[in-house]
């Protein structure tokens, strides 16, 4: 990845850091860009749907090999600048939450007025695993 751009921030704000290109090709009828909060876990219930198989959906996925591609309700993205921090968003509205053990909570008036136990479920699920994979490949 390069660096991002003074213009990529002021076009996308927060929301930029959370940006990556993906290049799909092949014979589907899909839009030429799909602009739309959509993240890397998206791909294989977008590809289960393609092909028409049985997959699980939730507020946290999206399908993005559509005709009308179909964002998350949720999209959770660890910060790889600041380890700590995990920004969800939802809607135009961005909760940024502060893991730090018993003192974790959330840094953004959008989280605390949200209090999405739900969400903070998942973060915390979500980085769980991906510490016992990072654990259990050492």
């Amino acid at each position: 990845m390069t660096p991002m751009l003074e213009e990529e921030y002021r076009q996308f704000g927060e929301r930029a850091f959370a940006r990556i290109p993906l290049v799909v090709a092949g014979a589907i009828d899909l839009p030429k860009v799909v602009d739309g909060a959509f993240q890397q876990s998206d791909i294989p219930g977008s590809i289960a749907h393609l092909l028409g198989v049985d997959y699980c959906r939730s507020p946290f996925n999206g399908l993005f090999l559509e005709r009308v591609p179909q964002p998350a309700q949720y999209v959770v993205h660890a910060r790889g600048d600041d380890r700590n921090r995990v920004d969800v968003y939802f809607g135009d509205r961005i909760a940024s939450y502060l893991e730090d053990g018993d003192a974790s909570s959330w840094a953004t008036a959008a989280g605390r007025a949200a209090r999405s136990t739900r969400s903070v479920s998942r973060v915390s699920a979500s980085r769980s695993c991906r510490m016992n994979r990072a654990a259990a490949s050492t």
